[in-house]
């Protein structure tokens, strides 16, 4: 049986996982940027053995919220 919670996780990384490096492309920032609005929670990330990945729909949300696009 699925979750509403499991439903969510899929829907998130859907669009794919993002290294640290790629997310910091897309938003065109630094790396150093990507982990301050992780520490903030303005980010979404899982781990993965050890590897930081970022949904490509968190990062697109961020981008959103931050044109004022999104409520």
């Amino acid at each position: 049986m699925r979750t509403k919670s499991d439903q969510n996780s899929r829907s998130l990384v859907a669009g794919g996982l993002l290294t640290i490096a790629e997310a910091a492309n897309f938003l065109k920032v630094s790396r150093s940027k990507i982990y301050l609005l992780l520490n903030a929670g303005k980010l979404e990330s899982t781990k993965i053995d050890g590897c930081r990945r970022v949904p490509l729909h968190a990062v697109e949300i961020l981008a959103a919220k931050s044109l004022g696009t999104v409520a």
